[in-house]
C-alpha cells in the first residue's frame, strides 16, 4: 500500500500489542490534601483519579488491535486512492455494503468503557486531508463512537454520527434517509470504524428487543467496521430474535472477562491504582490482590465500590487512613449489598452458568483458553473463601450449606459432618447439587 495514502498509513502505524500498550497506558496521577476534603468531597476525587487510569491488559489490547487491524483492511479497500474517493464521495447512487458488527460483551463493570476510551485516544484525531489540489479540505476521522445513556430513537442514535448540521437538527431528515446520509458522512470524512457503548440502555421498555435489534442493524448499514458494546443482559434479548436477526448481528462476538487474580495484568492494575492513593490505603493492594479479587470477582467497578466504601467508613470513623479491617467491613456492609450479592453468585455459581441470572451468565460460548482461567480463577478464590470468615457470614442459609458441601469435598471428605441439618426445599436441593457437580467438575479439569 502506497504509504502517502493518508486513510491507510494512520492505521498502519498501530501494528501490535507493543504499540498499543505504550500508547494508551495513562497512569495515575497520586493525589494529596484528601484530609482538607469532606468525605464525599474525598471519595470523588478517588473515584476520579482511578477511572481516569488506564492500565492495558492482554485482553484489552488483543481486543483494541482486532477493531484497528479492521479499520485498515476497510481504508485498504474502499480508499485505495484520492480519485477513487472522491468519485464516491460525489456519487449518489453509490452502493452501501452492510458490516456485520463486532459484538463485545462482558460482565457490568469489567472494563468495555475503558477500551473504547482508549481506542478514541488512539484513533480520534484531528487532521484533514486535501484529495486533490482544486479540493477543499475533508475531515479525517479515524473512530465515532456514540454512547447510548437512555431509550433513543433511531434519528436520535444516527444523529450523534452524522455530520453536524445533522447532529444540531438545524436540517429535517427523517425515515431510512438519516440512515443513508449518516452512511455518506462517515465515508466523506474517512471513518472506517464506528462504536456504539452502553447499548444495553436502550432496551428498557416494553419492545426493548425490537428497539435493541433495530439500533443494531442501524450500525451494521453504515458501510464500515462497527463495534457494539453492551453487557450480557442485550445480548440475551437478542438471542430471542429470529434466525435471520441472529445471523446478521451475533456472528462476531469479543467477550471480556475480568484478568486472573495471580496475572501480572491484574497486578499492574492494582498497583497504579494504589499509586493514585499514596498513604490513604494502609495495605499493599498488590499483597493482597488474592483476597480483593474474591471480594470483587475480578470486577473493577466492583472493586472500586468495595474501596470507596472502605475509606469512607473509616473517614467516618476519624482516620484518614484505611486498614484491611474496614475493607472486611465494607464487603459486609448495606452500602456493598448488591454487588455483594452479584460476587456471591459468580465466586459460587461462576463456573457453571447454568445457575447464574442471565444478566452475569455470558450468552456466547466462551473460548477454552478464557474458559479455562477464569475457571482456575473461580476455583482458587473458592477453596481460599472456606477460612475467610467475613466472605462465608455473608452468605445466605442455602449458599453456606453447599458452601460447607464443596469445603467437606475438596479435603476429601465423603459425607457432610452428620449435625448438618437436612431439611430443605427443591430449589435449594437443585442449588446444592449443581455446586456439588461444578466442585467435580473441577477435580476432573484436565490441564
Amino acid at each position: 500500500m502506497n504509504a502517502k495514502n493518508p486513510w491507510v498509513t494512520r492505521y498502519e502505524q498501530i501494528n501490535s500489542i507493543d504499540i498499543i500498550r505504550t500508547l494508551t497506558f495513562q497512569p495515575a496521577a497520586p493525589l494529596s490534601g484528601l484530609d482538607d476534603d469532606s468525605i464525599e468531597g474525598a471519595s470523588i476525587r478517588i473515584g476520579d483519579a482511578w477511572r481516569k487510569i488506564f492500565v492495558p491488559t492482554g485482553q484489552s489490547c488483543e481486543i483494541m488491535l482486532t477493531f484497528i487491524q479492521a479499520a485498515k483492511s476497510h481504508a485498504e479497500r474502499y480508499y485505495p486512492d484520492a480519485k477513487t474517493f472522491l468519485a464516491n464521495v460525489y456519487d449518489p447512487n453509490r452502493n452501501i455494503e452492510p458490516f456485520a458488527p463486532f459484538f463485545l460483551t462482558g460482565p457490568a463493570g469489567v472494563g468495555k468503557s475503558k477500551i473504547r476510551n482508549a481506542l478514541e485516544k488512539l484513533l480520534d484525531k484531528e487532521e484533514f486531508v486535501v484529495p486533490n489540489p482544486y479540493h477543499g479540505k475533508l475531515p479525517l476521522i479515524g473512530i465515532r463512537s456514540v454512547v447510548v445513556r437512555e431509550k433513543v430513537g433511531k434519528n436520535d442514535f444516527l444523529r450523534a454520527l452524522a455530520k453536524p448540521e445533522l447532529m444540531d437538527e438545524s436540517i429535517r431528515v427523517t425515515g431510512n434517509r438519516i440512515i443513508r446520509e449518516s452512511a455518506r458522512w462517515l465515508y466523506q470524512s474517512g471513518c472506517c470504524l464506528v462504536i456504539a457503548d452502553e447499548l444495553q440502555f436502550i432496551t428498557q421498555s416494553a419492545s426493548a428487543n425490537t428497539q435493541a435489534t433495530n439500533s443494531v442493524k442501524y450500525i451494521s448499514h453504515l458501510g464500515m467496521p462497527s463495534a457494539i458494546f453492551a453487557n450480557y443482559s442485550l445480548v440475551h434479548r437478542l438471542m430471542k430474535r429470529p434466525q435471520e436477526d441472529r445471523q446478521r448481528l451475533l456472528t462476531r462476538p469479543l467477550i471480556l472477562l475480568p484478568d486472573a487474580p495471580d496475572s501480572p495484568d491484574w497486578i499492574a492494575v492494582l498497583t497504579e491504582m494504589q499509586k493514585a492513593v499514596p498513604h490513604v490505603y494502609e495495605f499493599s493492594f498488590e499483597v493482597k490482590a488474592f483476597e480483593l479479587w474474591g471480594y470483587c470477582a475480578g470486577i473493577m467497578r466492583v472493586l472500586t465500590n468495595l474501596l470507596l466504601i472502605a475509606y469512607r467508613l473509616a473517614r467516618k470513623m476519624g482516620r484518614s487512613f484505611v486498614m484491611w479491617a474496614d475493607i472486611e467491613s465494607a464487603y459486609l456492609s448495606n452500602d456493598f449489598f448488591t454487588d455483594r450479592q452479584d460476587v456471591s453468585q459468580l465466586i459460587l455459581h461462576g463456573d457453571l452458568g447454568g445457575d447464574l441470572r442471565g444478566d452475569l451468565r455470558c450468552p456466547f460460548e466462551i473460548p477454552e483458553s478464557q474458559l479455562f482461567v477464569y475457571r482456575e480463577s473461580i476455583k482458587k478464590i473458592r477453596q481460599e473463601a472456606f477460612s475467610n470468615k467475613a466472605a462465608i457470614s455473608a452468605l445466605n442459609a442455602v449458599e453456606k450449606r453447599a458452601l460447607s458441601t464443596i469445603q467437606a469435598d475438596l479435603n476429601g471428605k465423603s459425607e457432610i459432618a452428620a449435625t448438618q441439618k437436612k431439611k430443605s426445599n427443591k430449589a435449594a436441593r437443585n442449588n446444592f447439587e449443581d455446586l456439588i457437580r461444578g466442585t467435580d467438575g473441577f477435580k476432573n479439569w484436565k490441564n
